[in-house]
């Protein structure tokens, strides 16, 4: 039930289960008249033109037939079964998209007046200027503006990279000393060496002690609005959420890139670290990640060229005719989606540390715009530049126009490739399901002499970086871009496309809800 998603897995949750939701009711409404009209009707004009034996699949796909080879009578019926086919996908994409924003809209208004205080109460104000950059000062300026009953509290970021490094030392020492304190008799890890607990206790009491000096210490800096604390970013919090969003809409300064508010990200969410950052770090950031994009987008091409160019020779030496037959439909996109996998893990890198971020969930939303696009790139289009990189792209800059023919001369005739990848995605899916990180994690920790809860809670979440909803919605979309580019050429891939999202959406239905923790 959508209500139940909603509870365990949030509204993002509840947003990719509906996605792959609408990529399955997409490939059963094209399948219809796409698989059940082009099919037939390619299957019947491979029939009338050649008396060599072929494949089911060769059979049912555009690829091959010569549009000139044809008698007139047979040219008009496959150029307009195409069109009538390619405007059927289009108006009944258009019409099950509009439906899936109606229900989204639905929850998404739910889910906004829901939204408990005092995150529904406050703002998010960034860029504030230097004299108002305290906690007093930024309430007294809001006070002025919508009286001194409206405002229930203001908070400038600090700058406390030195505080939160003791606060990460606590919790590390209090973790270990927790292990050693129930260690029990017999189950010493070998490679364990003995800890003095006594230690550990006097170093945790001194960590406290240093932490709440240097607590004192940022809270002293942000009475007398010391800049090196002190942020351009802050939150006020209102009594009511109609107060809160008359404050939302003015302009403040004659500047307007002064007191920009925003609402706020969930709190458990927010990365102060980020906020504290001064904007022109920020602006420094996004024009170095645009430069390692960049960088990667160069590098990337090649690499997966070249090496899908060295698999062929060694398919071709294999004797055995089925083992050859396994390893074409099988190597060649098992390296596609190795090269692809370790995108993420980048892209977080660059992310995390160049981009400023709000919170965790802008992390995963830029994500899923770059990992995206580069899948748009380096899935969808790859098809084209195996062995000839250099050729396309030349030929891409002299005659940009050209692109679109040089997609639909090279895409039909690698329909089985991307069957194929489509297949290996559903196998991967149900791989999934072992969560084999977080079972290796858990293993470890209860090796640690971990009780069973605590080495759950410390094997959790999911790698955030491959596993998380931005990864996972781009991969989901590029899947549901590659069968409706496929569709006309090749109908079957739709049946395929159909058993991606259906497992997708009962493996994720378990794990979003029952098993993961983010």
């Amino acid at each position: 039930e959508e209500d139940e998603v909603l509870k365990h897995a949030g509204l993002d949750g509840l947003m990719f289960l509906e996605f792959m939701s609408l990529g399955r009711q997409l490939a059963v409404v094209w399948s219809v008249v796409i698989v059940g009209v082009l099919g037939p009707l390619h299957y019947f004009l491979h029939s009338s033109t050649t008396t060599d034996p072929a494949q089911f699949l060769s059979m049912t796909s555009y690829n091959g037939l010569i549009l000139a080879h044809l008698p007139r009578s047979q040219q008009l019926l496959l150029t307009w079964g195409h069109v009538v086919a390619v405007w059927y996908l289009v108006v009944s994409s258009c019409w099950l998209i509009y439906l899936a924003q109606l229900r989204f809209l639905v929850h998404r208004f739910n889910w906004l007046k829901n939204i408990p205080p005092p995150r529904a109460t406050t703002l998010l104000v960034e860029n504030l200027p230097k004299e108002c950059r305290s906690d007093d000062a930024l309430r007294v300026y809001f006070a002025r503006l919508f009286g001194p009953q409206s405002i229930v509290q203001a908070y400038v970021v600090r700058r406390t990279d030195r505080l939160r490094k003791l606060f990460t030392d606590v919790e590390s020492t209090a973790s270990r000393l927790h292990l050693e304190e129930v260690r029990q008799p017999g189950r010493e890890c070998p490679c364990a060496s003995e800890v003095d607990k006594g230690l550990l206790r006097s170093t945790l009491v001194d960590l406290k002690a240093e932490a709440s000096k240097e607590q004192k210490k940022v809270e002293e800096a942000v009475q007398q609005m010391d800049l090196k604390v002190c942020s351009s970013a802050g939150f006020v919090t209102f009594t009511s959420r109609r107060m809160c969003m008359l404050a939302l809409s003015p302009q403040y300064r004659a500047d307007a890139s002064q007191f920009t508010t925003t609402m706020p990200p969930d709190p458990e969410d927010v990365i102060y670290q980020d906020l504290a950052k001064d904007p022109e770090v920020r602006a420094g950031g996004v024009l170095t990640a645009g430069a390692l994009l960049l960088l990667i987008f160069i590098i990337w091409a090649p690499m997966i060229a070249t090496f899908l160019d060295k698999v062929e020779p060694f398919i071709a030496s294999v004797q055995n005719p089925q083992a050859r037959h396994l390893l074409q439909g099988v190597m060649r996109t098992g390296v596609l989606k190795m090269f692809m996998s370790c995108l993420p893990t980048l892209f977080m890198a660059i992310i995390h540390n160049f981009l400023t971020l709000k919170a965790g969930a802008w992390a995963q939303l830029k994500l899923q715009d770059w990992f995206f696009a580069f899948q748009l790139v380096f899935i969808l289009l790859v098809t084209t530049i195996v062995g000839t990189v250099l050729n396309v792209l030349e030929k891409l800059l002299a005659h940009p126009g050209e692109v679109v023919y040089i997609l639909a001369d090279a895409l039909p005739g690698f329909s089985n490739f991307y069957i194929n990848y489509i297949l290996l995605s559903c196998f991967l899916q149900v791989f999934d399901l072992l969560r084999t990180m977080n079972l290796a994690k858990y293993l470890f920790w209860r090796g640690r002499n971990a009780d069973p809860a605590e080495a759950r809670d410390l094997s959790e979440p999911e790698d955030q970086d491959s596993d998380g909803m931005g990864s996972r919605m781009a991969k989901v979309a590029i899947h549901l871009v590659v069968c409706t580019v496929f569709a006309s050429c090749c109908p079957v891939i739709l049946l395929v496309a159909w058993l991606y999202f259906a497992l997708g959406r009962y493996t994720y239905g378990f794990l979003v809800i029952f098993a993961e923790t983010k």
